[in-house]
């Protein structure tokens, strides 16, 4: 599995690629002409000017002389969100104009964007595009270094979540981005076979997600067995459910 590009230029380049392309499809089909006003041919114009946007941003912040270094984490969040819905917009478009892999695609490509932000200054509002994408790039792959990668990858996306979505104020909510996306980053963790990832990632857990942990770690506990993990990952996994479930059971 490829993961998706990790920097402004890969970005750019994979998502006006596929925007072009959803665009095309939209002129030479006749019967998707149905007086939509924002046609993928406009999303597509809004995207490339969205992304020059961001790489003169980029730039200024490596020059301190220019004034594009100063953009304010909530304006990059406002920046953010705007390509997270030129994304759905365009990914919309292309499932119904059968174009499966680019639909795909521009799902993908939420996580390079939700990577820009972190690594720009800004925060995010929204999590759920990014969240969805390393999922579904964590399913694709056994590869130990990719693995590696894509939980670095959510671990800047959990530094870089905004204040209210780490407050977790919707607890109720299983489905809610932050509890996902600190879940499937342990998952991901115990997938490495990295007992030094692990730990970090249980720490983080524990403490982002205190009411989850017990849960998790009775579940990790049951995988350990069913799917025959070495000793070195059952160890940190027992280790920790001894803490959080046994321990405390006993307290």
């Amino acid at each position: 599995m490829r993961l998706p590009p990790a920097d402004i230029h890969g970005l750019a380049d994979a998502l006006l690629e596929a925007a072009a392309e959803v665009a095309e499809a939209y002129e030479v089909d006749d019967a998707s002409h149905t007086g939509d006003e924002v046609t993928p041919g406009l999303l597509a114009q809004a995207a490339a000017q969205l992304l020059d946007l961001l790489k003169r941003i980029e730039a200024g912040r490596r020059a301190p002389e220019s004034r594009a270094g100063d953009m304010v984490r909530e304006d990059l969040a406002r920046l953010g969100d705007y390509g997270f819905g030129l994304l759905g917009d365009l990914g919309a478009w292309a499932a119904r104009l059968g174009l499966e892999a680019r639909r795909h695609e521009m799902e993908m490509l939420a996580l390079p964007l939700a990577l820009w932000l972190a690594r720009n200054g800004g925060e995010l509002q929204t999590l759920e595009p990014a969240v969805n994408a390393a999922a579904a790039a964590a399913n694709q792959t056994h590869d130990t270094r990719e693995l590696e990668a894509l939980y670095a990858m959510t671990g800047e996306l959990i530094e870089a979540a905004a204040p209210d979505i780490r407050q977790d104020l919707e607890k109720g909510n299983p489905g809610r981005p932050w509890r996902v996306l600190n879940i499937n980053r342990a998952i991901l963790a115990t997938r490495t076979h990295n007992p030094g990832i692990m730990e970090e990632a249980f720490e983080v857990l524990v403490q982002n997600l205190p009411e989850e942990a017990p849960q998790f770690f009775r579940e990790g506990m049951g995988q350990m067995e069913a799917l025959n993990y070495p000793p070195r990952v059952r160890e940190v996994m027992e280790r920790y459910y001894r803490k959080w479930c046994l321990q405390r059971t006993l307290h």
